[in-house]
């Protein structure tokens, strides 16, 4: 049992926070509210298309960071390849397209706060 001692000198348990999966109906709630953001390229069917379409996507994306993290460059993916049918396949180049989109949106935050030169060399 992990815990902390309080200033009595007793032990006092770590609490946990669970933060559970979002519901398919509560993925696309947040989907519809990020489309309506800004102008984006895609309406929310489009990307609810596209998660459901490739094998495990969804399951992938009931989570926050990664949901967030998946959907401004979900469009991409289907002017890279147009046949969705090999699942090994996509799941690499998803994953490829993310870590990509990943680093370009630090790369420039790190040019817009005036990083050093060093910073700003970890992502060339």
């Amino acid at each position: 049992m992990g815990g902390l001692l309080n200033q009595q000198g007793q032990w006092r348990a770590f609490q946990e926070a669970v933060v559970a999966p979002f519901s398919t109906q509560q993925v696309e709630d947040y989907v519809t509210q990020y489309v309506t953001l800004e102008p984006r390229p895609w309406l929310t069917k489009d990307h609810m298309r596209m998660l459901t379409t490739v094998s495990n996507l969804m399951n992938l994306v009931k989570g926050l960071i990664l949901l967030t993290l998946a959907l401004e460059p979900l469009p991409t993916i289907t002017e890279v390849w147009q046949n969705l049918a090999s699942v090994k396949t996509a799941r690499v180049k998803l994953y490829h397209i993310f870590v990509v989109h990943w680093l370009e949106v630090n790369r420039r935050r790190l040019e817009s706060n005036a990083s050093s030169n060093y910073n700003r060399a970890a992502y060339d």
